[in-house]
């Protein structure tokens, strides 16, 4: 609300001439990528050169497919492309075995509500409300987007770009005063992510049930460690500081006893107070508060998908696999997702920017709090990975 107090003032008051140059930078910058060459250079030398290090463009067929799935994979033309990426790259199989392992996530994190020893039974009985309503969008949406009425031109990549988000900002404009469609994606099968989205419910894209995340032909150990623990990541989104002040249909709705949202802060503060110990570059820390829903998220999916593995090794024990337990497996799968390679400006500006932590603090940090870590690898007590006992911190 307050932002949007702050933009009405500025509406109001600020000078018409400031807010068609602002504008007209704001068009510019968005459309530059898809305009001559001046524009492409200009915009590369500066959001990729200057500030993430990046020194050379990608060809140009690359930065169109990048530019049609977008940055969160929310273009008007993403699910066309996500279609024909669906057809060649995510079975059935696949979609069935990933459904089944959200099934074993979802009721460990019931039993871990069940068995908070810092929550009052009424405020679980409302997380768990919100837990047992939380919808499940798996690989692609079960019906296509059409593209009625948008026309797209041959050589007027520019033209085609504008004309896109003209049909979509209207396909929006549509949807005012009817209900909600909880079926539409807001994101692309070929993107590599996963969302909590504000309805409620978490989304997992086919391109992300690929390894090292997930692999249909692998056993349960690697794929709890790797697509289990964002899948717990995801429902734990819907528990973290800000996902926690939504309800069951994703309102803002504050469900909290006074006494409950107390405690939840202070384990919260904890976290925030963690990640910020931590600094990648000499004078270069983690903001442990700007990334606090993430490392939480983190902290609560690796437990959660560890919980919802345990239930899978009941049903089928698992033995030894190049001299590795399940439980080990699971830990070597989670750390080999969060693999990575940045150059240092693109690291600054993460740290500086960025709701995550780099890679490897989101394998250090949440797992120093993890004893089945520990126990699995057989850590002595003062092994620097791991907090002492007594500071190692737990939510969900």
């Amino acid at each position: 609300p307050m932002f949007a107090q702050q933009v009405a003032r500025a509406a109001a008051d600020a000078p018409l001439p400031a807010w068609r140059a602002y504008l007209r930078q704001q068009v510019l910058d968005a459309a530059a990528p898809a305009l001559p060459a001046a524009y492409v250079n200009a915009h590369f030398d500066y959001r990729s050169r200057a500030i993430r290090g990046q020194q050379a463009l990608p060809a140009r067929s690359e930065q169109v497919i990048v530019r049609i799935t977008g940055n969160f994979g929310s273009e008007p033309l993403s699910e066309g492309l996500g279609q024909l990426y669906v057809a060649r790259a995510f079975s059935p199989e696949a979609k069935e075995r990933a459904v089944a392992m959200v099934e074993d996530i979802k009721a460990a994190m019931r039993d871990r509500i069940a068995r908070l020893d810092w929550m009052s039974a009424p405020t679980k009985a409302r997380a768990i409300t919100k837990l047992d309503a939380m919808a499940l969008k798996i690989g692609y949406p079960d019906r296509w987007k059409t593209y009625d009425g948008l026309a797209i031109v041959r050589d007027d990549y520019a033209g085609n770009w504008l004309r896109a988000n003209v049909w979509e900002f209207q396909r929006r404009l549509n949807d005012l005063g009817k209900p909600v469609d909880r079926t539409r994606w807001f994101t692309s099968p070929q993107l590599v992510n996963a969302f909590a989205g504000g309805l409620n419910e978490i989304v997992f894209p086919a391109a992300i049930l690929q390894p090292p995340f997930f692999n249909a032909d692998a056993d349960d150990a690697v794929n709890f460690g790797g697509i289990g623990s964002v899948i717990g990541h995801e429902i734990t989104h819907h528990f973290d500081d800000r996902g926690r002040q939504f309800n069951e249909v994703g309102n803002l709705a504050d469900w909290w006893s006074p006494a409950d949202a107390v405690r939840y802060k202070e384990r919260a503060a904890r976290v925030a107070q963690q990640y910020s110990s931590y600094s990648p570059l000499p004078g270069q820390a983690i903001n442990g508060e700007q990334t606090l829903g993430e490392n939480i998220s983190d902290l609560g999916g690796v437990n959660i998908a560890f919980d919802g593995l345990q239930r899978a090794l009941a049903r089928k024990p698992a033995p030894k696999i190049d001299g590795y337990t399940p439980e080990q497996r699971f830990f070597l799968s989670y750390a080999t997702i969060w693999r990575s390679k940045m150059r240092t400006e693109a690291l600054i500006d993460q740290l500086r920017t960025g709701n995550h932590s780099p890679g490897r603090y989101r394998v250090l940090g949440p797992l120093a709090n993890v004893p089945a870590f520990a126990k699995a690898f057989t850590c002595p007590a003062d092994a620097p990975m791991m907090r002492a006992a007594s500071e190692q911190i737990s939510i969900w």
